[in-house]
């Protein structure tokens, strides 16, 4: 028998998504050197309950990159895209969009902000008539608070097309 005051007990977690703990459950096989049992003699008297942990393997995803307010018809200066994410992120960045133009010369990205599941991104307009659109172009930059990517581990997976208007 092997007498010791500390054990430690490893386990996967598993797939998914949700909560882990520990339980001991006294069925009387645990001794000291005295041959005493755990809680006494019978069964469940030493029973612990231990700390119950979230495990959180949900990658996060763009819900939608929307532009604010109306289609613009005749606009110059500034447009606004609302970006939503499935869950709150951090690592948001000009480096995680790129603008799509047909006919349009001269737009650029001036100005990411934002925090938790909400992001704007703001763009100048750029001269011409066309097109302009947002994508997300994934890099693995974006993550949640338990440190999962964008769409999973791998540059591109979480990317994600707008709406051209």
């Amino acid at each position: 028998m092997l007498f010791r005051s500390t054990w430690t007990v490893t386990a996967g977690t598993g797939n998914g998504s949700g909560t882990l703990g520990l339980n001991l459950v006294d069925n009387d096989s645990i001794v000291d050197t005295s041959s005493n049992k755990l809680g006494g003699t019978g069964n469940s008297n030493g029973n612990f309950t231990g700390q119950v942990y979230s495990i959180d393997k949900t990658n996060p995803y763009v819900q939608a990159i929307a532009l604010t307010g109306t289609s613009p018809t005749n606009t110059s200066g500034n447009l606004s895209w609302t970006v939503t994410f499935t869950k709150a992120v951090t690592g948001v960045d000009a480096g995680d969009f790129a603008l799509v133009a047909s006919g349009v010369s001269g737009a650029a990205i001036s100005a990411v902000s934002g925090s938790g599941t909400t992001w704007t991104v703001t763009a100048s307009s750029g001269t011409g008539s066309g097109t302009l659109g947002l994508n997300l172009v994934d890099n693995d930059s974006i993550i949640d608070s338990t440190s999962n990517k964008l769409g999973g581990a791998g540059s591109g997976n979480g990317s994600f097309t707008g709406a051209v208007y």
